[in-house]
């Protein structure tokens, strides 16, 4: 079977079918990929869970989620997408009930097994072992592959762990980690904006940009998820993934083609080369916080010195960046939401500014992922009247109204599409885990010596400045 060709049949298993990620985000994505008949003809879903069920009292279940997703959708619709739904109780510590799962695939005439992984990343070590064990990795007749949800590790030496035990059961080839913000068109836009285009090509590098800020900023607490957020933090909820992956894209060389092998290998190549922080270095160069009363969150220890915010200052050692630095910010209960990308370019010297001098002419070129898809560009021209007066400008591109799909599409329909197919370009490698984790490992331990300051929900975020920062 071509490994970018939807299969004539499939049996997708899910692991963690009652979680929250499959109820809200996997079962109305599949639905929406059912309706648009973009899966295929042979479809059906194995759920797995430890929870006393028949095949019918989890087809109810999943309707239920499936009539707040999508209420305005007939039953009969609904009916028919849920037909092909079989339940098998199990549970993550026994051995036996993955084999039990191996017995009933066995009779499934699916093609491709898609397994997806949507437990807490706590069983992901048990989930792969008993995998290994029972043989469900190499079943008759049948192609196998594999989704993981972030986050893949805790460290360093967690994520390595995982990598080989996962290595040892499948290819490359047959594992999807997901970074869900990998598969927004907005980011794929950025990879066509910078390599389809030339009015940058020669721009884009450290003798042009003075330096390069990413933001993901959320407006909501941690309400709803007090004991997954408080043993992870914002570093490793979308540091270590979503913005270092943004980092790439914005950093990495041309791949040549859009195609997964050479974007896959450019993006890793850029986060191997970012500058490791030393001893002594961290608390000058990641400012960590936490917002008011984010302890008194359900499931937040009292005690909790967990960051619920933190911008740091990022390098990249090559020819192209030398020089250049990336701040990375990120926080929960900030004043907006906000995901964007803004690159500084240096101004020009000598500059043709007229007399007053007064502005510092920079360009600014603004990539915004939410809540709009857009592109901004600030530019100097003259202005009316007799006097020569330089006055700024802002060049958009609204994203949202000119591609059509940036907002239907959900990422999770394009993991899914993608994943069916064969397509690992949205998808992570081992490689580009590792030297994520690389990076992020000595801030996380530089961390424990430094202060954790509060802010006020709604804000910006803590007064606190990077050594170096004028942002």
């Amino acid at each position: 079977m071509s490994t970018t060709t939807t299969p004539d049949s499939l049996n997708l298993v899910i692991f963690g079918v009652t979680g929250d990620l499959t109820r809200h985000k996997l079962l109305p994505a599949l639905f929406d990929l059912f309706q648009d008949n973009n899966l295929p003809q042979d479809f059906s879903v194995t759920a797995f869970s430890r929870q006393d069920l028949l095949d019918q009292d989890y087809r109810e279940l999943a309707n239920d989620c499936l009539s707040e997703s999508h209420p305005e959708v007939a039953d009969n619709t609904k009916k028919d997408f849920l037909s092909g739904f079989t339940y098998c109780q199990g549970n993550f510590k026994e051995a036996a009930d993955f084999a039990a799962l191996k017995e009933q695939l066995a009779s499934n005439r699916a093609e491709l097994v898609l397994f997806y992984v949507a437990a807490s990343p706590t069983w992901y070590d048990t989930i792969f072992r008993h995998i290994h064990e029972v043989g469900l990795h190499a079943l008759k007749d049948k192609s196998v592959r594999i989704c993981i949800e972030k986050p893949f590790g805790r460290d360093l030496e967690t994520a390595r762990r995982l990598d080989q035990e996962l290595c040892k059961i499948f290819s490359e080839e047959q594992i999807f980690r997901i970074d869900h913000y990998l598969a927004k068109q907005a980011l794929e836009n950025i990879l066509t904006f910078r390599f389809t285009n030339r009015l940058f090509a020669h721009s884009w590098d450290h003798e042009s940009i003075e330096a390069v800020k990413i933001s993901f900023h959320e407006d909501n607490d941690a309400t709803g998820r007090g004991t997954f957020y408080d043993d992870i933090g914002a570093l490793r909820d979308v540091g270590q993934n979503h913005l270092l992956q943004l980092l790439a894209a914005v950093a990495m060389e041309n791949p040549g083609e859009l195609a997964a092998e050479p974007v896959r290998a450019a993006r890793a190549a850029v986060l191997e080369d970012l500058r490791i922080y030393q001893a002594g270095e961290v608390c000058d160069r990641a400012i960590r916080a936490q917002y008011k009363g984010y302890t008194n969150t359900d499931g937040v220890a009292s005690d909790s010195s967990t960051e619920t915010y933190f911008k740091l200052e990022a390098h990249i050692d090559n020819d192209r960046w030398q020089g250049v630095p990336f701040y990375l910010e990120s926080g929960k209960a900030l004043s907006e939401k906000r995901v964007e990308i803004e690159i500084t370019f240096r101004p020009l010297v000598p500059c043709v500014c007229g007399a007053d001098g007064e502005h510092d002419h920079r360009n600014i070129l603004t990539i915004r992922l939410a809540p709009e898809a857009q592109i901004d560009t600030k530019i100097w021209v003259r202005s009316g009247g007799v006097n020569m007066e330089i006055v700024s400008g802002i060049a958009s591109f609204d994203l949202a109204s000119d591609v059509a799909e940036a907002d239907t599409a959900s990422a999770y329909e394009k993991i899914l599409f993608d994943a069916i197919r064969g397509d690992q370009l949205l998808f992570t490698t081992g490689r580009e885990v590792q030297a994520a984790w690389q990076f992020i490992t000595p801030i996380l331990t530089g961390w424990q010596e430094c202060p954790l300051p509060e802010y006020e929900p709604g804000t910006g975020g803590p007064k606190e400045h990077l050594s170096r920062d004028n942002n």
